[in-house]
This record gives structure tokens, C-alpha cells and sequence, in this order.
């Protein structure tokens, strides 16, 4: 084989090296314009441009997705009043907030939280209601989060939970960690769901029709949030 003038070697070598410090360049770039903040296990307790901005989600909606049932009360309309009076209330803070719907519309579990990462949320609050199947008796209040995504969702899931517990001395079921849920598992800010009660108890489903009650839920909600920001500033 012809052996290569070591003049052409070296530029070909030049060349060479230049096209790859140009591509890592260019892809070190593109990773400092495109990808989220929040990837990688790691994320931020909020986005840093001066608004506080909060998803509200409530869980389940539309015709065929109710969420539990109990004689004419429903989970998705006790979630949905519950936001309704976090959403007015997070206003009256402040706060701009976001909902994953006001209405009895379906929507999907990935559309949850890829809303809330399009409008880039500080904090993402999915609201639920418990129940155990041929169980009256089991009540309270616990709360999920997933620190893979976004490592602040367990401090956010505490600020709630402990203000739940303090507003309503209801069975504290604790926060609890879970990699499975879609919509903290997507979301890339600090997320949680609240499970706020159990509809399957006699007792805490009279409690979790009453306006009242609900809004003192929700009141609870948003001083966790309150003590989240607090918190991470």
C-alpha cells in the first residue's frame, strides 16, 4: 500500500479533529437552549423569571373517566370543586395560575403534565380522592411525589401534606414516594398528587362533599405551596 505524504496525513488529521470540536461544540449548545432544566433526576425548585406560576390538576374527568364512585358523588367533581377554590385562593396570593381543566372535559394523562411543562410551572399539584374497596373505615390523607424527575417534588409533597394535616387533624397517611404515576413521573417541576381524603368511608365522604370542607382543603393546599416557595427562596 502507497504510504500517505505525512503532510496530507497531518491535514486530514486537522480536519478531522476540527469537525469534531465543531460538532461537540454545536451539541453543547443545543443542550444549553433545549433541554429542560428539570431533566435528569436532578431539576430546579422553580423557574427564575420572576412568576410563581402553579398547575393545578384535577384528577380524573369527563363521562368515562369518573374516578371512584359512591352512590350520586363522584371523585372527579369533588377534585375539580377543590381546585376551583385552590385556584381562586393561589390567585388571591399571587400566584399565576394554570389548570388542567375547569370543567367536566376528559383529558389524558400525558397531556397533564406536558401542559404544565409547555408553560413551564414552577410547581405541578395533582388533586385525587381515595378508596378502598369494601372498606369503611380506612381515612386520611397521604401524598405522593417522584424524586427521579424533579429532586424538590419531595420537599413540595411535605409543605402539603403537613398543612392538610394541621388544617383538618386527619388521618396522616404520610407522604409516599413513586416512580409509576404518569402525571409526577412526566412532570418536570416539583410535583405531587394529594389524595385528600377516602371516599369509600361513610364519615370522610360527608366531609369531602361539604363546601366548607373543601375549602378548607384547599386553603391547606396552598399554604403548603406557600411553604414550598418559601422554602427553596
Amino acid at each position: 500500500m502507497k504510504e500517505e505524504p505525512k503532510h496530507a496525513a497531518c491535514k486530514s488529521k486537522k480536519i478531522w479533529v476540527g469537525g469534531v470540536l465543531l460538532a461537540l461544540a454545536l451539541a453543547v449548545a443545543a443542550a444549553i437552549v433545549f433541554w429542560p432544566r428539570s431533566a435528569g433526576g436532578q431539576g430546579e425548585p422553580f423557574y427564575d423569571d420572576g412568576v410563581d406560576r402553579v398547575m393545578i390538576d384535577p384528577g380524573h374527568g369527563g363521562d368515562s373517566n369518573p374516578g371512584c364512585v359512591y352512590g350520586d358523588v363522584l371523585e372527579r367533581d369533588i377534585n375539580l370543586a377543590i381546585s376551583l377554590k385552590l385556584r381562586d385562593i393561589l390567585k388571591t396570593r399571587g400566584y399565576t395560575v394554570d389548570m388542567t381543566r375547569e370543567d367536566n372535559t376528559e383529558i389524558s394523562l400525558g397531556d397533564r403534565p406536558a401542559l404544565a411543562n409547555e408553560r413551564s410551572c414552577d410547581v405541578f399539584v395533582s388533586v385525587h380522592q381515595n378508596a378502598v374497596e369494601n372498606n369503611d373505615t380506612t381515612s386520611g390523607i397521604e401524598t405522593w411525589y417522584n424524586e427521579e424527575t424533579n429532586r424538590y417534588s419531595k420537599r413540595l409533597a411535605q409543605n402539603i401534606q403537613d398543612a392538610l394535616i394541621d388544617a383538618t387533624d386527619a388521618n396522616d397517611r404520610g407522604i409516599c414516594p413513586d416512580t409509576t404515576l404518569a402525571v409526577t413521573r412526566l412532570s418536570l417541576m416539583a410535583s405531587c398528587l394529594v389524595e385528600t381524603g377516602f371516599l369509600s368511608s361513610t364519615e370522610e365522604r360527608a366531609l369531602l362533599s361539604d363546601d366548607a370542607y373543601q375549602q378548607k382543603l384547599a386553603e391547606a393546599i396552598a399554604d403548603g405551596i406557600d411553604a414550598y416557595f418559601a422554602s427553596v427562596r
